[in-house]
């Protein structure tokens, strides 16, 4: 076998196992127009092989299978293998290994607050998305305005500090999470969370808002261009006459 998540078979034919936020896990696979329809069988270590339960179908076609929570075992050797029967005979991918620690890829924090300090700072903080919180860390981005975003890694702490801010300007604010190395060894980070913001809105990035007293003070003089309209039309007809 070949490192974890690797197997033998001609490029772009593997499996792709992702355990989601440990909750469930699917493994996929792409299907190509007169490939064969594969089923898919699973073991761990010297258990014996069981046929996936639950397949994910396109257009009539097993393109993956959907694993629940009681099926997921970490740190234990994870076999997957595909067969399938096409026109031309039978057809047999080369197996996979997997070490699900190695796999799992968080959802995205929740509940990220954005609160002022005395100090002019600003201290975010957010929801770990798992409840074993000490195998993840943390990516903050932000940004003022519409400028390029900035990174900061902010390893396991759910919190992070930014030291100065300037309340006129406008900050969006995300934060995304993965497993850390003392849980598993992997590069899989979640989707970025939902953004907060903080400031104000600078006059060159936002519409300018609708205020019922400009539309007051636009009235009367709107009153006013179409009277002189029509005093002058009034006037150039009685010329003509």
């Amino acid at each position: 076998m070949k490192s974890p998540g690797v197997d033998l078979s001609p490029e772009g034919s593997y499996v792709n196992c992702i355990v989601h936020n440990e909750e469930f896990m699917e493994c996929t696979w792409t299907h190509s127009e007169g490939e064969a329809n594969y089923t898919l069988y699973y073991w761990y270590a010297s258990n014996p092989a069981e046929e996936c339960r639950n397949y994910i179908q396109q257009d009539g076609y097993n393109v993956g299978c959907n694993f629940s929570a009681d099926e997921i075992i970490q740190f234990k050797d994870f076999y997957v293998f595909r067969n399938g029967s096409s026109d031309s005979g039978h057809i047999s991918r080369a197996g996979q290994i997997f070490h699900l620690q190695d796999q799992v890829k968080p959802f995205p924090p929740g509940n990220l607050v954005a609160n002022a300090m005395e100090d002019n700072g600003l201290l975010l903080h957010w929801d770990a998305p798992m409840p074993t919180e000490r195998c993840l860390e943390y990516e903050v981005r932000y940004r003022e305005n519409t400028k390029n975003w900035q990174k900061a890694s902010v390893s396991m702490q759910r919190n992070f500090k930014l030291a100065s801010v300037d309340p006129e300007k406008f900050y969006t604010f995300q934060v995304k999470s993965k497993v850390n190395i003392y849980c598993g060894t992997t590069q899989l980070w979640s989707e970025w969370s939902l953004p907060v913001h903080w400031g104000k809105f600078n006059t060159e990035d936002k519409q300018r808002s609708f205020n019922p007293l400009e539309l007051l003070a636009t009235v009367p003089v709107l009153g006013l261009f179409v009277l002189i309209i029509y005093l002058i039309h009034k006037r150039n007809l009685k010329m003509k006459v």
